[in-house]
């Protein structure tokens, strides 16, 4: 099984048609976002880049 990394790169705005990796909702492309690289410790597995609403903002806060 794959442990999963999560590194916070910085605040953005997300591509039209993501959601956050928190609570799953539509990202609006006017929202400020957190970007973060997702990835696995197993060979093989990519690393992927995820939006997350910001604290103050994601309906599901941390």
């Amino acid at each position: 099984m794959a442990t999963i990394s999560i590194t916070d790169e910085y605040g953005t705005h997300a591509p039209s048609g993501h959601t956050c990796r928190r609570c799953e909702r539509p990202i609006r492309p006017d929202e400020r976002v957190r970007r973060e690289f997702v990835s696995g410790t197993d060979p093989g597995v990519r690393t992927n880049v995820a939006y997350q609403h910001t604290g103050a903002t994601c309906p599901r806060p941390s």
